[in-house]
Protein backbone atom coordinates (compact mmCIF):
# COMPACT_ATOMS: atom_id res chain seq x y z
CA UNK A 1 0.00 0.00 0.00
CA UNK A 2 1.71 3.38 -0.95
CA UNK A 3 1.53 5.59 2.07
CA UNK A 4 0.14 8.95 1.61
CA UNK A 5 2.65 12.25 2.31
CA UNK A 6 0.23 15.16 1.40
CA UNK A 7 0.82 16.63 4.82
CA UNK A 8 4.31 16.77 4.18
CA UNK A 9 6.62 19.42 3.52
CA UNK A 10 7.72 18.05 0.72
CA UNK A 11 4.28 18.32 -0.82
CA UNK A 12 3.39 21.71 0.61
CA UNK A 13 2.35 24.44 -2.01
CA UNK A 14 3.96 26.67 -0.07
CA UNK A 15 7.67 24.96 -0.10
CA UNK A 16 7.18 24.23 -3.68
CA UNK A 17 6.38 27.76 -4.45
CA UNK A 18 9.24 29.06 -2.46
CA UNK A 19 7.38 30.54 0.30
CA UNK A 20 8.90 30.64 3.86
CA UNK A 21 6.43 29.54 6.94
CA UNK A 22 5.70 32.42 9.07
CA UNK A 23 4.54 31.38 12.36
CA UNK A 24 4.67 34.41 14.21
CA UNK A 25 6.71 38.65 14.34
CA UNK A 26 9.96 39.19 13.68
CA UNK A 27 11.81 41.45 17.07
CA UNK A 28 12.00 44.33 14.30
CA UNK A 29 8.81 44.13 13.38
CA UNK A 30 7.68 44.18 17.08
CA UNK A 31 10.28 47.29 17.81
CA UNK A 32 8.22 48.90 15.06
CA UNK A 33 5.00 48.65 16.17
CA UNK A 34 5.94 49.62 19.41
CA UNK A 35 7.89 52.84 18.05
CA UNK A 36 4.41 53.64 16.48
CA UNK A 37 2.24 53.42 19.10
CA UNK A 38 4.34 55.18 21.49
CA UNK A 39 4.27 58.08 19.40
CA UNK A 40 0.91 58.37 18.98
CA UNK A 41 0.37 57.80 22.93
CA UNK A 42 2.76 60.89 23.07
CA UNK A 43 1.06 63.08 20.63
CA UNK A 44 -2.55 61.82 23.16
CA UNK A 45 -0.70 62.70 26.41
CA UNK A 46 0.83 66.48 24.85
CA UNK A 47 -2.89 67.38 23.50
CA UNK A 48 -4.87 66.17 26.48
CA UNK A 49 -3.39 68.78 29.32
CA UNK A 50 -4.39 71.10 26.51
CA UNK A 51 -7.50 70.32 26.05
CA UNK A 52 -7.94 70.86 29.42
CA UNK A 53 -6.95 74.24 30.13
CA UNK A 54 -9.36 75.03 27.36
CA UNK A 55 -12.57 73.45 29.26
CA UNK A 56 -10.76 75.21 32.03
CA UNK A 57 -11.14 78.26 30.52
CA UNK A 58 -14.70 77.76 29.12
CA UNK A 59 -15.77 76.22 32.36
CA UNK A 60 -14.36 80.16 34.31
CA UNK A 61 -15.73 81.82 31.41
CA UNK A 62 -19.44 80.41 31.69
CA UNK A 63 -19.64 80.80 35.55
CA UNK A 64 -17.78 83.86 35.51
CA UNK A 65 -20.33 85.47 33.06
CA UNK A 66 -23.63 84.02 35.17
CA UNK A 67 -22.16 85.22 38.16
CA UNK A 68 -22.10 88.96 36.13
CA UNK A 69 -25.52 89.14 34.70
CA UNK A 70 -26.83 88.08 38.37
CA UNK A 71 -24.95 90.66 39.95
CA UNK A 72 -25.41 93.52 37.12
CA UNK A 73 -29.49 92.21 37.69
CA UNK A 74 -29.18 92.66 42.01
CA UNK A 75 -27.28 95.78 41.65
CA UNK A 76 -30.27 97.10 39.32
CA UNK A 77 -33.00 95.57 41.67
CA UNK A 78 -32.14 97.08 44.91
CA UNK A 79 -30.71 100.37 43.41
CA UNK A 80 -27.15 99.36 45.06
CA UNK A 81 -25.88 102.11 42.73
CA UNK A 82 -27.31 104.86 44.27
CA UNK A 83 -25.13 106.71 47.23
CA UNK A 84 -27.33 106.59 49.73
CA UNK A 85 -27.19 103.08 50.40
CA UNK A 86 -23.92 103.20 51.35
CA UNK A 87 -22.33 103.24 54.75
CA UNK A 88 -21.46 106.62 54.87
CA UNK A 89 -22.54 110.06 55.64
CA UNK A 90 -22.81 112.42 52.36
CA UNK A 91 -24.22 115.29 54.19
CA UNK A 92 -26.48 116.37 51.20
CA UNK A 93 -24.11 115.98 48.40
CA UNK A 94 -23.04 112.96 46.42
CA UNK A 95 -19.89 111.88 45.12
CA UNK A 96 -19.00 112.97 41.59
CA UNK A 97 -15.88 111.05 41.75
CA UNK A 98 -16.05 107.03 40.71
CA UNK A 99 -16.06 104.82 43.86
CA UNK A 100 -15.56 100.95 44.59
CA UNK A 101 -18.54 99.05 46.42
CA UNK A 102 -16.12 96.01 48.31
CA UNK A 103 -17.69 94.80 51.29
CA UNK A 104 -15.57 91.76 51.25
CA UNK A 105 -12.54 93.37 50.57
CA UNK A 106 -12.87 96.06 52.87
CA UNK A 107 -14.72 93.81 56.16
CA UNK A 108 -12.14 92.43 58.62
CA UNK A 109 -12.69 88.94 58.61
CA UNK A 110 -11.26 88.35 62.04
CA UNK A 111 -14.23 90.93 63.63
CA UNK A 112 -16.53 90.51 60.78
CA UNK A 113 -17.21 93.91 60.73
CA UNK A 114 -15.80 96.88 58.71
CA UNK A 115 -13.06 98.80 60.12
CA UNK A 116 -13.61 101.84 58.59
CA UNK A 117 -15.64 102.74 55.43
CA UNK A 118 -14.78 104.61 53.14
CA UNK A 119 -11.53 103.33 52.28
CA UNK A 120 -8.37 104.61 49.25
CA UNK A 121 -8.82 101.65 46.88
CA UNK A 122 -5.27 99.90 46.43
CA UNK A 123 -3.86 103.57 47.77
CA UNK A 124 -4.51 105.72 45.17
CA UNK A 125 -7.12 108.12 44.47
CA UNK A 126 -10.52 105.81 44.64
CA UNK A 127 -12.40 105.09 47.63
CA UNK A 128 -14.14 101.82 48.19
CA UNK A 129 -17.08 101.64 50.62
CA UNK A 130 -19.17 98.98 51.70
CA UNK A 131 -23.39 99.04 52.03
CA UNK A 132 -25.15 99.72 54.97
CA UNK A 133 -26.98 97.62 57.08
CA UNK A 134 -30.03 96.55 55.48
CA UNK A 135 -32.48 96.70 58.80
CA UNK A 136 -30.60 99.57 60.81
CA UNK A 137 -29.50 101.77 57.34
CA UNK A 138 -26.86 102.96 60.08
CA UNK A 139 -24.30 100.18 60.55
CA UNK A 140 -22.20 98.54 58.26
CA UNK A 141 -23.03 95.16 56.30
CA UNK A 142 -21.45 92.02 58.38
CA UNK A 143 -19.43 89.78 56.94
CA UNK A 144 -22.10 86.85 56.38
CA UNK A 145 -23.94 89.16 55.15
CA UNK A 146 -21.97 90.32 52.21
CA UNK A 147 -20.45 86.70 51.69
CA UNK A 148 -24.01 85.75 51.03
CA UNK A 149 -24.91 88.90 48.39
CA UNK A 150 -21.35 89.24 47.18
CA UNK A 151 -20.47 85.52 46.46
CA UNK A 152 -22.25 83.26 44.16
CA UNK A 153 -23.99 80.38 45.06
CA UNK A 154 -24.48 78.57 42.28
CA UNK A 155 -21.54 76.69 42.83
CA UNK A 156 -21.47 75.76 46.00
CA UNK A 157 -22.39 71.99 47.50
CA UNK A 158 -26.04 71.53 49.19
CA UNK A 159 -26.83 68.31 50.44
CA UNK A 160 -29.35 66.60 52.78
CA UNK A 161 -29.73 62.85 53.89
CA UNK A 162 -33.24 63.23 54.24
CA UNK A 163 -35.40 64.02 51.00
CA UNK A 164 -38.05 65.36 53.19
CA UNK A 165 -35.59 68.10 54.87
CA UNK A 166 -34.26 70.95 53.29
CA UNK A 167 -30.54 70.85 51.87
CA UNK A 168 -27.81 73.19 53.98
CA UNK A 169 -24.47 74.06 52.79
CA UNK A 170 -21.76 71.19 53.25
CA UNK A 171 -18.89 73.67 53.85
CA UNK A 172 -18.55 77.16 54.17
CA UNK A 173 -14.77 78.08 53.92
CA UNK A 174 -15.74 77.97 50.44
CA UNK A 175 -12.34 75.98 49.63
CA UNK A 176 -13.88 73.77 47.34
CA UNK A 177 -17.00 76.11 46.43
CA UNK A 178 -18.54 79.31 46.30
CA UNK A 179 -15.52 80.56 44.00
CA UNK A 180 -16.65 83.36 42.20
CA UNK A 181 -17.28 86.62 44.48
CA UNK A 182 -17.72 90.17 42.99
CA UNK A 183 -17.49 94.07 43.83
CA UNK A 184 -18.80 96.69 41.19
CA UNK A 185 -17.32 100.19 40.49
CA UNK A 186 -20.00 103.20 40.47
CA UNK A 187 -19.51 106.36 38.04
CA UNK A 188 -21.40 109.00 38.07
CA UNK A 189 -22.56 110.71 34.89
CA UNK A 190 -22.10 114.41 35.23
CA UNK A 191 -23.24 117.20 33.01
CA UNK A 192 -20.56 117.70 30.58
CA UNK A 193 -20.63 121.64 31.52
CA UNK A 194 -19.09 122.43 33.88
CA UNK A 195 -20.55 121.83 37.66
CA UNK A 196 -20.43 122.89 41.00
CA UNK A 197 -18.88 120.00 42.65
CA UNK A 198 -15.92 120.50 45.19
CA UNK A 199 -13.23 118.35 46.74
CA UNK A 200 -12.92 119.14 50.30
CA UNK A 201 -9.14 118.39 50.40
CA UNK A 202 -6.49 117.67 48.21
CA UNK A 203 -7.29 113.83 47.61
CA UNK A 204 -10.44 113.26 48.91
CA UNK A 205 -13.58 112.45 47.06
CA UNK A 206 -14.85 114.55 45.14
CA UNK A 207 -18.61 115.37 45.35
CA UNK A 208 -21.53 117.20 43.68
CA UNK A 209 -25.17 118.12 44.24
CA UNK A 210 -27.61 115.57 43.68
CA UNK A 211 -29.27 117.08 40.47
CA UNK A 212 -25.62 117.62 38.51
CA UNK A 213 -26.01 113.81 38.65
CA UNK A 214 -27.44 112.34 35.23
CA UNK A 215 -27.09 108.87 35.94
CA UNK A 216 -24.92 106.47 36.63
CA UNK A 217 -22.46 103.72 34.65
CA UNK A 218 -21.74 100.21 37.00
CA UNK A 219 -19.23 97.84 36.10
CA UNK A 220 -19.20 94.74 37.77
CA UNK A 221 -16.05 93.19 38.53
CA UNK A 222 -16.30 89.05 38.93
CA UNK A 223 -13.32 87.32 40.85
CA UNK A 224 -12.24 83.77 40.86
CA UNK A 225 -10.39 82.48 43.95
CA UNK A 226 -10.39 85.90 45.03
CA UNK A 227 -7.09 87.03 47.46
CA UNK A 228 -8.46 89.94 49.69
CA UNK A 229 -4.95 90.49 51.34
CA UNK A 230 -3.89 93.37 51.10
CA UNK A 231 -1.26 93.25 48.46
CA UNK A 232 -3.77 91.12 46.44
CA UNK A 233 -4.54 94.90 44.52
CA UNK A 234 -1.55 96.91 43.79
CA UNK A 235 -1.05 100.80 41.73
CA UNK A 236 1.30 100.63 39.51
CA UNK A 237 2.45 104.19 37.28
CA UNK A 238 2.93 104.27 34.42
CA UNK A 239 6.29 104.86 32.30
CA UNK A 240 7.05 108.37 31.53
CA UNK A 241 9.37 107.72 28.48
CA UNK A 242 6.79 105.29 26.78
CA UNK A 243 3.14 107.69 25.88
CA UNK A 244 0.29 105.44 26.13
CA UNK A 245 -2.18 104.97 23.63
CA UNK A 246 -5.74 104.55 24.54
CA UNK A 247 -8.16 104.48 22.07
CA UNK A 248 -11.30 101.93 21.19
CA UNK A 249 -9.05 100.49 18.22
CA UNK A 250 -6.06 99.44 20.33
CA UNK A 251 -4.33 100.39 23.41
CA UNK A 252 -1.00 99.44 25.20
CA UNK A 253 0.56 101.40 28.26
CA UNK A 254 3.83 100.76 29.81
CA UNK A 255 3.62 99.76 33.60
CA UNK A 256 7.37 101.25 35.42
CA UNK A 257 8.13 100.00 39.10
CA UNK A 258 11.36 99.60 41.17
CA UNK A 259 9.93 96.15 41.70
CA UNK A 260 9.70 93.75 39.61
CA UNK A 261 7.76 91.67 41.18
CA UNK A 262 4.49 94.65 41.19
CA UNK A 263 5.03 94.06 37.24
CA UNK A 264 3.89 90.23 37.48
CA UNK A 265 0.71 89.49 35.57
CA UNK A 266 0.53 85.89 35.40
CA UNK A 267 -2.97 86.36 37.41
CA UNK A 268 -3.65 89.69 36.09
CA UNK A 269 -6.25 89.50 32.92
CA UNK A 270 -8.26 92.89 34.06
CA UNK A 271 -6.90 96.31 35.11
CA UNK A 272 -8.19 98.97 36.02
CA UNK A 273 -6.83 102.44 34.43
CA UNK A 274 -7.17 106.06 36.77
CA UNK A 275 -6.71 109.51 36.34
CA UNK A 276 -4.95 111.81 38.50
CA UNK A 277 -7.55 114.86 39.71
CA UNK A 278 -4.27 117.04 39.84
CA UNK A 279 -3.72 116.96 36.16
CA UNK A 280 -7.48 118.20 35.73
CA UNK A 281 -8.85 119.21 38.86
CA UNK A 282 -11.95 120.77 37.27
CA UNK A 283 -13.10 117.20 36.75
CA UNK A 284 -13.97 114.41 38.33
CA UNK A 285 -11.47 111.20 38.85
CA UNK A 286 -11.86 109.37 35.35
CA UNK A 287 -11.73 105.58 36.29
CA UNK A 288 -12.04 102.42 33.29
CA UNK A 289 -11.95 98.68 33.29
CA UNK A 290 -9.52 97.13 30.48
CA UNK A 291 -9.21 93.55 29.33
CA UNK A 292 -5.55 92.45 28.87
CA UNK A 293 -4.72 91.03 25.80
CA UNK A 294 -0.83 90.31 26.27
CA UNK A 295 2.28 91.90 27.46
CA UNK A 296 5.96 92.11 26.52
CA UNK A 297 8.78 90.70 29.08
CA UNK A 298 10.26 92.67 32.13
CA UNK A 299 12.59 94.63 31.48
CA UNK A 300 15.22 97.47 32.58
CA UNK A 301 15.16 100.82 31.27
CA UNK A 302 18.22 102.89 32.34
CA UNK A 303 16.77 105.89 30.94
CA UNK A 304 13.67 106.06 33.88
CA UNK A 305 16.14 103.72 36.42
CA UNK A 306 13.22 101.22 36.94
CA UNK A 307 11.99 98.25 35.56
CA UNK A 308 8.88 98.39 32.73
CA UNK A 309 6.64 96.54 31.13
CA UNK A 310 4.65 96.83 27.87
CA UNK A 311 0.87 95.78 28.43
CA UNK A 312 -1.66 95.56 25.70
CA UNK A 313 -5.17 96.25 26.17
CA UNK A 314 -8.93 96.54 24.95
CA UNK A 315 -11.75 98.74 25.98
CA UNK A 316 -13.06 101.97 25.44
CA UNK A 317 -11.86 105.09 24.54
CA UNK A 318 -9.70 107.38 27.15
CA UNK A 319 -12.12 109.75 28.93
CA UNK A 320 -9.61 111.68 30.81
CA UNK A 321 -7.30 114.41 30.13
CA UNK A 322 -5.13 114.53 27.36
CA UNK A 323 -2.52 116.45 25.98
CA UNK A 324 -1.88 118.41 22.35
CA UNK A 325 -1.11 115.21 20.80
CA UNK A 326 -3.88 113.51 22.20
CA UNK A 327 -1.93 111.40 24.99
CA UNK A 328 -3.38 110.42 28.05
CA UNK A 329 -2.16 111.97 30.96
CA UNK A 330 -1.58 111.31 34.72
CA UNK A 331 -2.43 107.49 34.72
CA UNK A 332 -2.24 105.04 36.99
CA UNK A 333 -2.72 101.12 37.30
CA UNK A 334 -4.48 99.49 39.07
CA UNK A 335 -3.83 95.78 39.21
CA UNK A 336 -6.22 93.08 40.93
CA UNK A 337 -5.49 89.53 41.47
CA UNK A 338 -8.27 87.04 40.51
CA UNK A 339 -10.49 89.13 38.13
CA UNK A 340 -11.89 86.80 35.41
CA UNK A 341 -14.69 88.89 33.85
CA UNK A 342 -16.24 92.91 34.00
CA UNK A 343 -20.41 93.42 33.32
CA UNK A 344 -20.81 97.16 32.72
CA UNK A 345 -24.62 98.36 32.37
CA UNK A 346 -26.09 101.96 32.41
CA UNK A 347 -28.40 102.80 35.87
CA UNK A 348 -30.84 105.91 35.34
CA UNK A 349 -31.13 108.20 38.53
Amino acid sequence: MKPNNSTSLLTDDRFHLGMPVRRGLTLTEILAATFVLSFGLVAALTVLPFATFQLNRMNVADSSSACGRGAIQQIRMAEWYKPDVLHYNWEGNVPADPYIVDPLGIIDPDTGTVTSSPQTFAGGDLYAFTLADPFTLVDALNLADASRHFRWGDDTVFASDDLSVRPTLVSNDYTTAGLYTWMYMVTPVIDPQPVGFSRSTPGSIATAAPDDVLGYEVAAVVFNRRDTAPNATRRVTLSSTTPPIINATGAYISLQSGNPDELDLSTIKWLLLTSDPSVSPDRPINAQWYRITGYDDIMYDADVSDYVRRVFLVGPDWKGAKDANDVPLGISAILCDGVVNVFQATMPK
